[in-house]
């Protein structure tokens, strides 16, 4: 067996008082800093994840609904120019002018079933952006005022109306479709679509 010199035993004790002195805790409270410091760490590190999932989702949802209304929109707005709604009121309020008739009707007959988007993601407004919100929520009003004086047994056509009663109805349907155009380029410039 080798030797083993006092010197040598001195200076390894020597070195193991020093190496415990680097290691030990000068501050008694050091593990309970520890500690705090893990449990913050951990807290941080499950909430912000969580956040930023919460974001990301409520993001989608804000530009699934905007896209959902502004497709909706867009598709009447389309369909009013195609099927000349504003131009037909025109033509009712130009001929009482011409032919000085006490009053005429109209009668659009609609699905009962009208507007299925924006039915379905009217709880969901309030994920919207502002402007698209208010744009959306208006161009419905309007036009929903417009469609329940039209369908039939309407204010348009269960008795002669008057040149009056068409101009306010050109009116009302003038204005829903500017603020379905504003709403459609909003939502245009804004998702680049």
């Amino acid at each position: 067996m080798a030797e083993i010199d006092i010197s040598t035993l001195r200076e390894s004790v020597e070195v193991m008082k020093n190496i415990k002195e680097l290691i030990s805790p000068k501050d008694p409270y050091l593990p309970v800093y520890s500690a705090l410091g893990g449990a913050f760490v951990g807290a941080v590190a499950s909430i912000i994840p969580a956040g930023i999932i919460g974001w990301i989702r409520v993001r989608r949802k804000r530009k699934s609904v905007t896209l959902a209304i502004y497709s909706e929109i867009k598709a009447n707005l389309e369909l009013y120019e195609h099927r000349g709604y504003v131009e037909h009121i025109k033509s009712i309020i130009k001929r009482l002018k011409e032919e000085s008739k006490d009053g005429d009707t109209l009668t659009i007959h609609m699905s009962e079933e009208r507007f299925p988007v924006y039915r379905s993601q009217v709880s969901a407004i309030g994920t919207l952006d502002p402007d698209v919100a208010r744009l959306a929520v208006r161009f419905y009003q309007l036009v929903e005022a417009v469609t329940q004086d039209v369908k039939p047994g309407g204010m348009s056509n269960n008795r002669k109306r008057s040149i009056g009663h068409f101009e306010e109805l050109l009116m009302i349907a003038g204005e829903a479709v500017e603020t379905g155009t504003e709403l459609v380029a909003v939502v245009e410039k804004r998702y680049s679509t």
